[in-house]
């Protein structure tokens, strides 16, 4: 697979149809590497690239009713959703486009990307990531910029097969 980081960050969860889900980064700014396993892990498929998500420290959350939604970016903060549980065919969710648009004083030009999402319930999960105003460099002391953690909770519509903010 492209990049010359991985497989490493990975994170795994189970499918409602009983199969392992593997998904890893393979270097910034390439896609996420994905595998699954049917046989508790002794054995996996070859890996592909996932033409939907990418780059870094992807987190993994399968809803009760068997919904996937992965977090990650790099660039920019994503949310996919995987609606029929399978890990195959990923919705996005812009989440930096939509926190640009919701936070216009504290807009989001860079980010770390690396995110963590917990299930709340079967309809709304919780979305962790960050908020690095002066890049990968320190904040300058005279700065009124503040490096920042954001927690958004997510709801999911499940006729529509889309996620928004709850």
């Amino acid at each position: 697979l492209e990049g010359s980081e991985g497989p490493c960050e990975a994170a795994l969860c189970r499918l409602k149809d009983g199969r392992l889900m593997c998904i890893f980064r393979n270097s910034s700014n390439v896609p996420y590497g994905h595998c699954w396993s049917e046989d508790e892990g002794r054995t996996w498929t070859t890996p592909v690239a996932m033409a939907e998500a990418h780059s870094v420290q992807p987190s993994l959350v399968v809803m009760d009713g068997g919904l996937v939604a992965l977090s990650g970016g790099r660039p920019g903060l994503f949310l996919w959703i995987n609606a029929d549980g399978t890990g195959t065919d990923w919705q996005a969710v812009d989440v930096q486009a939509h926190h640009n648009e919701c936070c216009p004083d504290e807009t989001i030009g860079n980010s770390t990307s690396y995110t963590e999402t917990v299930g709340l319930d079967d309809e709304h999960l919780l979305m962790i990531y960050d908020r690095i105003p002066h890049s990968w460099s320190a904040i300058p002391q005279d700065s009124p910029e503040t490096n920042s953690a954001w927690v958004v909770r997510v709801g999911i519509h499940r006729d529509a097969g889309e996620a928004g903010e709850g």
